[in-house]
C-alpha cells in the first residue's frame, strides 16, 4: 500500500507547486498591476503641479487686470470731476460775462460770431430764402400762423 499512499503525495506535491505557480504569476500581475498604478500616480502629480502653475500665473494676470482696471475707473472719476469743475467754471465765467457786458453791445456782437454758418443770414447758403410762405410751392409749403385753417 506504500505504493499507492506514494501517488496520492505526489498528486499532492504537484498541485501545490501548480497553486504556487499560480499564485505566483497573480502576484506577477498585481506587481506589474501596482507599478502602473505608481506611473499614473506621478503623471497625474506632474499634471497637477503644471495646472497649479498655470492656475498661479492665470491669479496673477488676474489681479494685473482687476489694478489696471481700478486705475483706469480711477482716472475716468477723476477726468469726470474735472470735467465738471470745467464746465462749472465755464458756466460762472459766462454768467460773469453777461453781467460785464450788459448794455454794452459787447453780448450782440459776441452772440453774431457764435452763430454758425447757416444761421448767419449774410453767409448762408439760404441767404435769399425769407421766412414769408411762398404761396406759389405746390409741396411742402411752409404754414404760418396767417394761413387760413379750412
Amino acid at each position: 500500500m506504500q505504493i499507492t499512499e506514494q501517488k496520492p503525495d505526489r498528486v499532492r506535491i504537484k498541485m501545490l507547486q501548480q497553486m504556487a505557480e499560480a499564485l505566483d504569476d497573480e502576484a506577477e500581475a498585481l506587481y506589474r498591476r501596482a507599478a502602473a498604478f505608481e506611473d499614473e500616480d506621478y503623471l497625474l502629480t506632474r499634471e497637477i503641479e503644471q495646472r497649479v502653475t498655470e492656475i498661479n500665473r492665470m491669479k496673477l494676470r488676474l489681479d494685473a487686470v482687476r489694478r489696471e482696471r481700478r486705475s483706469v475707473t480711477q482716472r475716468i472719476e477723476e477726468l469726470r470731476v474735472e470735467a465738471a469743475a470745467i464746465r462749472e467754471e465755464v458756466f460762472e465765467g459766462e454768467d460773469d460775462l453777461v453781467i460785464q457786458n450788459l448794455g454794452t453791445g459787447e453780448l450782440d456782437r459776441l452772440s453774431i460770431n457764435s452763430r454758425t454758418l447757416y444761421e448767419r443770414a449774410e453767409d448762408s447758403a439760404f441767404a435769399g430764402l425769407s421766412d414769408e410762405p411762398d404761396l406759389d410751392a405746390a409741396f411742402f409749403r411752409k404754414v404760418s400762423l396767417k394761413d387760413r385753417v379750412a
